[in-house]
């Protein structure tokens, strides 16, 4: 009689979370040549060094006996060996030990970031403070940490360097933000140990880089006499004009890029902020001053203000309040705000919203009119009397639209809601029919259902992708990325759930889906949508999880690009690539058995058999399945890829990739094309050079994984 092991030789568990590794055997008569039902044991090491200092009597089905163990503290990590054996219950067998195997537990570092935060000016360095703890809250020494910063809007990661390190698990970085951007940061804080899995930590909006600089000076001025002050690098200038002569009078300046006082601006700013102080006597004797604010075009834009719209307010103490024509302006030749004052404050530059633009009032708008929309999703800047509904597209007055079983009609800027008996459809009541029903052939209304939700962003650069992730998981979409072709001041995704349309897909459903966005999809460079379908949901269907597809209507329905990117326990994670946006559906086929499918393998048997995709070991890798890399494993005769790395995508947009693998394939692509190009030349030339036969190639030995022998309590 002979003891196999058949699960969980090299497997890997971790000792954080519910995690299990499944140890099996394999008992087998090699007399009779058949498998044994039998009390078998099987026993393992916590601390690698302990002989078997534990163990779990199993019972033997059809020779095979597994246990499922969840390594908890108690383990260390690292390697760990496992054997069974057959106990002597049965006078007819003796007591047999299995050869020892190996499995690997896996602890969990977990990272804190302390600092920098808040506001820093830019002309300082900020400190990193971080630590790093295990799953058993021990602080822990690690083999590498990464300290990186980003600035929220990209795409990429940078690195502070170097990296020093305590004797507690504390790392600290200083850096020096002087040629940084303004702005807003992110930290993320990366561990790695040999056997430990790292949750690195991602802080968003960690820290802001503003610019304050001070301009103090004093100067004589003559009664009604113009004095210029121009503080160096402020681009500002302010002219007095006194009512007196005045002497050696003080004049503090201080420019900032964020709002100095605790009220925001009711408009979009520019991020330019003034404050001016001067002595007493020159306050009470001051006959006016004017004041101008340099801007830039792309100051401009990324404020996303309407350039006539631009004004500079002033701070009263309660509010900031505009100085519009004749005592403010703008003049967009010179690109320049400008106001008449008659006393110093706080000052800001800012400017109005452009129709589309999100708003919550009219005062926010350059056109006045805040418009909502019918069911209540939103509200948009509009042109005078005109409407917005469908998440900011405009509607001139007049426009009729279908919501539902109601008809909507815009109104003077507001929407007008009609009954229909009959139901609404392409922009009309219909009319009532006695014929019977029957499935519609194409395009068609939908009921609009308010399930859903809108995500909106800040300040999208042109080609850095931006996520807009929804914690609802409406429809099951879990996260939209998009790369525009151009810079938007804001932009918006909406994802609400609706029922099947006049025109269903092909395939059995999970869920029908209308995505929107505010950016046109001629502005769009590439466009990502992940999604989730239960696993209760393709066992209730018998649908195979590789068939799962995301389908998009436009002119019919047309099947997008679809790959699963990880799995879990709940449920299957996938993600499509689309043009654009419209109705979505996401659909899967059932499972097609053939006769030799329809029969049932045993799992556990180390026998890859029917409907069995593996058993014990794993012939395949990630990257076959599509990953990025990992470690592929197999779980109850299925591949389990929680251990596969997929493309991350962060809250801005695709955070990292696995570098490694994507540049040594873009050496070997370099290399090849060179090498062509070069053979090429040569040929044209006469000189090519000769190709050698082909010849055999020498297999490289797989080195033997070396086993540490100990006892075992059955020997």
């Amino acid at each position: 009689m002979i003891v196999n092991v058949t699960l969980g030789a090299n497997g890997t568990a971790q000792r954080f979370g519910y995690n299990t590794i499944t140890l099996g055997i394999l008992v087998f008569d090699t007399d009779k040549q058949e498998r044994v039902n039998s009390t078998a044991r099987i026993s393992w090491t916590k601390d690698g060094f302990t002989p078997y200092d534990d163990f779990a009597d199993c019972s033997v089905t059809n020779g095979n006996c597994t246990i499922d163990l969840d390594p908890d503290h108690a383990f260390s990590v690292g390697e760990q060996s496992f054997m069974g054996s057959v106990l002597d219950n049965n006078s007819f067998y003796k007591t047999v030990n299995s050869s020892q195997e190996l499995f690997i537990v896996n602890g969990t570092l977990f990272t804190s970031v302390n600092g920098p935060s808040g506001v820093q000016n830019f002309n300082e360095t900020v400190l990193f403070n971080t630590t790093v703890t295990d799953d058993t809250s021990s602080v822990r020494e690690v083999d590498e940490v990464f300290l990186e910063y980003k600035f929220t809007n990209a795409a990429h990661w940078r690195s502070c360097t170097p990296v020093n390190a305590s004797a507690n698990g504390e790392y600290t970085c200083l850096l020096n933000i002087s040629s940084l951007l303004l702005g807003a940061y992110d930290i993320r804080f990366t561990a790695r140990k040999e056997n430990y899995t790292s949750f690195n930590t991602t802080v968003r909006h960690q820290f802001i880089i503003v610019k304050v600089m001070k301009h103090v000076e004093k100067n004589n001025f003559t009664s009604f006499s113009r004095r210029t002050i121009r503080p160096e690098n402020f681009n500002t200038t302010i002219d007095i004009i006194p009512l007196a002569n005045l002497s050696n009078m003080d004049i503090n300046i201080t420019f900032n890029t964020t709002n100095p006082v605790p009220v925001n601006l009711s408009v979009l700013g520019l991020e330019k902020y003034l404050t001016v102080n001067v002595s007493e006597e020159l306050g009470n004797n001051l006959s006016y001053a004017i004041l101008k604010i340099n801007y830039t075009e792309e100051e401009l834009n990324m404020s996303g203000a309407v350039e006539d719209s631009l004004r500079i307010y002033r701070f009263n103490g309660t509010n900031w309040t505009a100085f519009d024509p004749p005592n403010g302006g703008v003049n967009k030749t010179e690109k320049y705000v400008w106001a008449n004052l008659t006393t110093f404050s706080d000052f800001a530059v800012g400017g109005k919203k452009s129709n589309g633009t999100a708003c919550s009032s009219g005062d926010e708008c350059n056109s006045g009119n805040c418009a909502s929309d019918f069911d209540g999703s939103g509200m948009w800047c509009a042109p005078s009397g005109n409407c917005a509904a469908n998440y900011a597209i405009n509607y001139e007055n007049g426009a009729k639209l279908c919501d539902g079983s109601a008809l909507q009609t815009c109104s003077s800027g507001s929407w007008a809601s009609t009954a229909c008996s009959a139901g609404c459809s392409n922009g009309a009541c219909a009319t009532a029919s006695s014929g019977g029903g029957g499935g519609g052939s194409g395009g068609g209304s939908l009921a609009v259902v308010k399930k859903g939700q809108t995500i909106t962003a800040s300040k999208l650069a042109a080609y850095v992708p931006v996520s807009f992730r929804f914690a609802g998981l409406s429809a099951n979409i879990t996260n939209v990325v998009i790369t525009p072709t151009g810079s938007f001041v804001s932009a918006s995704v909406s994802v609400h759930e609706i029922p099947a349309p006049e025109t269903a897909v092909d395939g059995l459903v999970y869920r029908y889906a209308d995505i929107a966005s505010t950016i046109p999809n001629a502005n769009i460079s590439s466009a990502i949508i992940n999604f989730r379908v239960p696993r209760s949901w393709t066992a209730e269907h018998e649908i195979e999880p590789r068939s799962i597809a995301l389908y998009r209507l436009s002119a019919g329905w047309n099947r997008l690009q679809t790959s699963m990117i990880s799995e879990d326990q709940e449920s299957y994670q996938y993600e499509s690539v689309t043009p654009g946006f419209s109705v979505f559906a996401i659909t899967g086929s059932k499972a097609v058995k053939t006769a030799e499918q329809t029969r049932t393998g045993i799992c556990g048997n180390g026998i890859v058999e029917a409907g069995e995709a593996c058993d014990g070991t794993v012939q395949l890798t990630c990257k076959d399945l599509g990953f990025a890399g990992g470690t592929l494993r197999c779980s109850g005769c299925r591949y389990d890829t929680s251990g596969c790395m997929a493309v991350e995508i962060s809250e801005q947009g695709i955070e990292s990739y696995d570098y490694d693998y994507l540049f040594k394939v873009l050496a070997a692509f370099a290399v090849s094309a060179a090498a062509l190009a070069y053979v090429a030349h040569k040929r044209r030339k006469g000189k090519a050079p000769k190709r050698k036969p082909p010849g055999k190639k020498r297999a490289r030995k797989k080195p033997k994984q070396k086993r540490r022998k100990r006892g075992f309590p059955f020997e």
